[in-house]
């Protein structure tokens, strides 16, 4: 759940959203091993695209009042834009269990041309190896992870209407 206090007032009309299913699919697997060696192990395999895609609408549920998914950013009937999501990066530790993953948003017109782009962070820690009783490292891990999903939608709800280019162009649509 990402609701959080205060929430924003949803700005009014209708915005498209286009999960691609590359997003939709977006599993991490850290190979372990130097650089140009055969990998010695895998890491913690992560699932994060489909609880992304989750997040993601609920974050764009806060923000405007109708958001529906589209299959092109090019936007027909009364939508003011269309947000593509994708998943620009994604690292974790093991020691102090910390997940970060990154977000890259862009904003298009209905016409499909982009008005704005810019990079979410969201961030998971654990600053004890206990704080998740004596779950395994990988169990630590996914919980990091889904504390760093939220904590990046948040921040994409939080701070959209800070981007300058969102900010121009939610004032051309008089939406804010």
């Amino acid at each position: 759940m990402l609701v959080r206090e205060p929430r924003p007032e949803p700005i009014p009309g209708k915005i498209g959203v286009l999960f691609s299913d590359e997003f939709r699919g977006f599993l991490y697997e850290r190979r372990q091993g130097p650089p140009g060696e055969p990998p010695r192990g895998i890491g913690v395999p992560l699932v994060i695209g489909e609880p992304s895609v989750g997040l993601i609408r609920e974050a764009l549920g806060l923000l405007f009042s109708n958001v529906v998914e589209v299959s092109s950013v090019e936007a027909e009937g009364d939508h003011v834009g269309v947000i593509v999501p994708s998943i620009f990066s994604v690292d974790y530790t093991v020691l102090r269990t910390r997940v970060e993953v990154v977000y890259r948003f862009t904003l298009h017109r209905p016409s499909g041309e982009p008005v704005a782009s810019w990079s979410i962070t969201g961030v998971g820690l654990s600053p004890r190896l206990d704080d998740f009783g004596l779950a395994l490292v990988s169990d630590r891990v996914r919980q990091c992870l889904a504390l760093s999903m939220r904590d990046a939608a948040w921040n994409f709800t939080s701070g959209f209407s800070e981007q300058p280019a969102v900010r121009r162009w939610l004032e051309e649509h008089g939406l804010r």
